[in-house]
């Protein structure tokens, strides 16, 4: 355990017992009244500088690399004067029961004649004298030194009480500092947790986004078709209006020619009863003529034969051809209706499915946005949730810890006050038990000297 004291204290212990071992040299009267008193005030001495030393050393900054100077400060103070008081003791008792020898090694004689007495007595006034000089020099430095040290005591609970002062404000801006700079690094991993946590996130929702983007793209490319389909729909339904509007133009002229055909036919059936009668005519002239040509008759037996199959055959000819011709134009005109009435289902089926799926796909995406916000909140409130929890954790735990620091701090000023308290009381009594003992001899000589007075006046 001693190994551990400071060098300081070592040398004041090797001061204290080298003056100890001077005064047991040449134990005199004048050493054992006066050792003890020196012996204590080096051990005084060594109390308050090592105090001021301790106190100097101390920072209120850093108060636990500033504890152990204050507490080998403290370490000189008791060690040097317990051993400061112990060799007084020594002196002490050694003067009590040994008393002073003479230069022969041999105590003073309590047997003397009137001339050793009237000897001792001069001695005794002269050691009385010499005692009076010395309490008195005692006294006043004893008085000097209570006073510095009543000073010394107020300044340095003065500085205490300063230091203190200064360390709460310092304790309180430090953990101010420290709240600060704990928020900030609470801040600092909270933005780099929201861009990991939610990252994934944030770029899903960038890629549909994106994925909207194109397909408005997409949209927009497919009504830009579908408007030019319209278009060119719109385009063929009037050229088709036109060709129909052609068909019944020309239709009209078919009909203006079938009713000029069946005129013609109307009149070659009036030419062909004109030939008959011509015919008849010209066969009752034959016939009554009995003389003409049957060549001639079967001619024109032919001849009216041939007329009558070439008519025939040219209104069967032509009323084919206004059939076919009328048989053509219902046909294309039920063909052309029908190619619309399809055309315009087409369109309208398509353009109505077309809706339905941007409805869908609008839907969907909608449903997909909504979904991403909503998880998306869902997590940056639990993230937010926890990091106020962690940061109230902080604050309490930073509270708690400053507690238990200023708690340590009093109790390690409390007890370092206690014991510098203590040292001092036990070496002022040790200092009032050092006046009481040097005078309770003195007194008891002079009791002494009083009665052999009396008895030599007897």
């Amino acid at each position: 355990m001693l190994s551990i004291l400071p060098l300081d204290t070592w040398f004041f212990i090797a001061v204290i017992l080298a003056y100890f071992i001077y005064s047991n040299w040449n134990f005199t009267e004048k050493k054992a009244h006066e050792s003890p008193g020196i012996l204590i005030t080096i051990g005084i001495l060594a109390t308050f500088l090592g105090i001021a030393l301790g106190l100097a050393s101390f920072d209120m900054n850093d108060v636990e690399n500033s504890l152990p100077t204050l507490i080998n400060g403290i370490k000189t103070a008791f060690w040097a004067s317990f051993v400061g008081v112990a060799c007084a003791l020594i002196i002490k008792w050694r003067y009590a029961f040994r008393g002073v020898r003479t230069k022969n090694n041999q105590p003073i004689p309590t047997d003397s004649t009137i001339d050793d007495i009237v000897q001792h007595l001069q001695f005794s006034t002269e050691s009385i004298k010499l005692l009076h000089s010395t309490t008195e020099k005692n006294s006043i430095s004893l008085l000097a030194e209570l006073q510095k040290m009543s000073s010394n005591q107020s300044t340095q609970l003065t500085n205490i009480h300063n230091a203190f002062t200064e360390f709460a404000k310092n304790q309180t801006e430090n953990n101010s500092k420290a709240l600060i700079e704990a928020l900030k690094e609470v801040i600092h991993d909270f933005n780099e947790k929201i861009g990991e946590q939610f990252g994934d996130n944030f770029k899903q929702l960038n890629e549909a986004v994106g994925k909207i983007n194109e397909w408005q793209q997409q949209y927009s490319l497919q009504m830009r078709e579908m408007i030019e389909q319209q278009t060119q729909t719109t385009a063929n339904m009037q050229q088709a209006t036109q060709s129909f509007a052609e068909i019944m133009t020309q239709s009209e002229s078919f009909t203006q020619v079938a009713k000029d055909i069946h005129q013609t036919i109307g009149a070659v059936s009036s030419l062909e009863k004109g030939i008959e009668e011509n015919l008849k005519q010209l066969a009752e002239l034959i016939e009554s003529s009995k003389t003409g040509i049957p060549e001639i008759e079967r001619g024109i037996m032919a001849i009216i034969e041939d007329v009558r199959n070439g008519a025939t055959a040219s209104a069967t000819a032509i009323e084919n051809s206004v059939y076919t011709v009328t048989q053509t134009l219902e046909s294309s005109t039920a063909d052309f209706s029908n190619q619309m009435i399809g055309s315009s289902k087409t369109m309208f089926d398509a353009i109505r499915n077309q809706n339905q799926e941007m409805q869908k796909s609008v839907q969907q995406t909608g449903t997909e946005l909504q979904e991403q916000i909503t998880r998306l909140s869902q997590d940056l409130t639990k993230y937010m949730q926890q990091h106020n929890e962690d940061v109230t954790n902080n604050i309490v735990e930073l509270n708690r810890k400053t507690e238990q620091q200023v708690q340590t701090l009093d109790a390690a000023l409390a007890a370092a006050l206690k014991k510098s308290l203590d040292s001092l009381g036990q070496q002022l009594g040790a200092l009032s038990s050092k006046f009481v003992q040097d005078y309770d001899p003195l007194t008891e000589k002079l009791r002494d000297v009083v009665r052999l007075s009396e008895n030599l006046r007897g």
